[in-house]
């Protein structure tokens, strides 16, 4: 799915602004299903599990009451002063694949597009306040299911907070059947398989957020096939660690 120099790549500034963002830094998606699984995916099969490209950042919002004090606020006014610049609801970095080098918009026009690696940070609110566009110029992506893990449904890894393993399962579900790019819908199929056999979740804890019925019917839904290629396993082991939900 991604080449390894680009997880990579993406890994590098992970870990680099991990330490210059404003704490906590709480970290979901790809990334996030990474650090919950990689220990076992590793024990079961021998390789890492995949990483990702992206790197999604979650904020509270909820009784936020000045938005220019906001950890969000500050964190994006840092990235933008490392390069990144807004692109929609996201932060944009493009980098030259072989010297790792960042490139200025004007660099990336004159380079060709396969020695381009772009990296995206996207910016996740639980809360979108009144006048959140006003100040920041953007819409965000808005995930309610991060006031659980701000409620204490959470694990610290790495110096990051990353909602706990029933938490990033819901997330993944409600994602999934929306996704506009086979890729991703391939990728949060993986993430799906890897939640439910390599983080030690609790299903039960996972019921008390998620409804069971819809969770069975989105799974049974999944196409399994890219996924089982991608990942190496058997498609037969994905269907029943699905079924068994």
């Amino acid at each position: 799915m991604y080449e390894k120099y680009q997880t990579d790549l993406s890994w590098e500034y992970v870990r680099k602004i991990s330490s210059k963002l404003n704490k906590p830094v709480t970290v979901i998606g790809g990334w996030a299903v990474y650090f919950l699984v990689k220990d076992k995916f590793k024990e079961f099969y021998g390789k890492d599990y995949l990483g990702s490209k992206d790197l999604d950042l979650g904020y509270d919002l909820k009784d936020e009451k000045n938005l220019l004090n906001s950890n969000l606020y500050k964190d994006i006014s840092y990235l933008k002063k490392m390069g990144f610049r807004i692109l929609g609801f996201r932060l944009m970095q493009e980098f030259h694949t072989e010297t790792k080098k960042k490139l200025s918009l004007e660099e990336a026009k004159r380079i060709p597009s396969h020695f381009i690696q772009h990296i995206y940070i996207d910016l996740i609110v639980n809360h979108i306040p009144e006048g959140f566009k006003d100040t920041f110029g953007f819409n965000p992506i808005d995930e309610p299911l991060l006031d659980l893990a701000y409620s204490g449904r959470n694990i610290k890894i790495n110096n990051f907070i990353i909602p706990t393993p029933e938490v990033m399962l819901a997330m993944k579900l409600n994602s999934v059947l929306g996704r506009d790019k086979e890729h991703k819908r391939v990728k949060d199929v993986c993430d799906i398989f890897a939640l439910l056999y390599c983080s030690n979740i609790k299903i039960n804890d996972f019921y008390e957020i998620y409804n069971k019925n819809k969770a069975k019917k989105i799974l049974k839904e999944l196409d399994i096939d890219d996924a089982s290629s991608l990942l190496g396993i058997d498609k037969k082991i994905i269907k029943r660690i699905f079924d068994e939900v």
